[in-house]
């Protein structure tokens, strides 16, 4: 009688099976997980640039719809046109996958800023704000990240646009009028432009010549469409007899002529930033 014998795979070869199969279960499930995280940035992405695309749409309808208010802050607190505020617990400095971190270099410089306008539809006046807050305390944010909050009031029949800026003041302090629009902001700057092109930003001018400068000066600006406002002893020339013949004679046509002290006194009767 015939005797069989059965084939059988010995305990070695399974496990070289086991190991090997190990190896490409594990191979699987890293590739499934890049794929996962991947798929997740990418949504993430999409979604911010969806959203930073929709506020920007957003931000220049309104900013196009900037009205002034003619009302002097002199006469009245708070009667602000449009202000812009940067946070003075900045810059933030931000290192980039990349570049090169050194003292004179430290990273990307991001600001921080709260800007303010007016707008006007028919006869009613809207003040629209935008800051930069952390989403926790509702404060100024203090470690270079924070959310972006939108502020919006009207002004009722015969109340007067300056008070819609007060409110605007106040709502860092009561979140009042005030909305979410984006969380992870980093940078945040705003910059103003004349209808020339040209970047508005605030300029003093000391030490400088009447002979020239002074005159030039005013002349360009006020063929650009600008109010010139000059101050007169805070300029010098050559004799100095010349420089009140020219602010007597010809920069009184094209300029405010001033002083120092009533410009320093109008820029102290300014409200305070918060």
């Amino acid at each position: 009688m015939r005797q069989f014998r059965r084939m059988a795979f010995s305990l070695i070869e399974v496990l070289v099976v086991v190991a090997l199969m190990s190896f490409i279960i594990i191979g699987l499930v890293t590739m499934f997980s890049q794929t996962q995280r991947a798929y997740k940035l990418g949504m993430t992405q999409v979604d911010v640039l969806e959203a930073g695309r929709a506020v920007t749409d957003m931000m220049t309808r309104e900013f196009s719809q900037m009205a002034p208010a003619y009302q002097s802050n002199l006469n009245t607190f708070g009667a602000v046109n449009f202000e812009i505020v940067l946070h003075t617990n900045g810059p933030f400095y931000q290192t980039l996958p990349g570049m090169p971190v050194t003292v004179t270099e430290p990273g990307r410089t991001n600001l921080m800023e709260d800007v303010f306008f007016f707008t006007k539809e028919n006869q009613r006046w809207s003040g629209i704000g935008y800051q930069i807050l952390d989403p926790v305390t509702g404060n100024v944010p203090l470690g270079g990240i924070g959310a972006l909050y939108r502020f919006e009031t009207n002004a009722y029949y015969g109340q007067r646009p300056a008070e819609l800026f007060r409110g605007y003041r106040n709502s860092r302090y009561t979140n009042g009028n005030v909305t979410k629009l984006l969380d992870g902001v980093v940078h945040f700057k705003v910059r103003a432009f004349d209808t020339n092109g040209m970047w508005l930003n605030q300029s003093v001018g000391s030490n400088i010549s009447a002979n020239i400068a002074v005159n030039g000066t005013s002349i360009e600006a006020m063929n650009l469409g600008y109010r010139v406002v000059v101050p007169g002893d805070g300029i010098a020339g050559d004799p100095p007899e010349y420089v009140e013949q020219l602010l007597r004679y010809t920069i009184r046509n094209l300029a405010i002529v001033t002083t120092v002290d009533q410009i320093l006194a109008h820029w102290n009767a300014l409200p305070a930033g918060p």
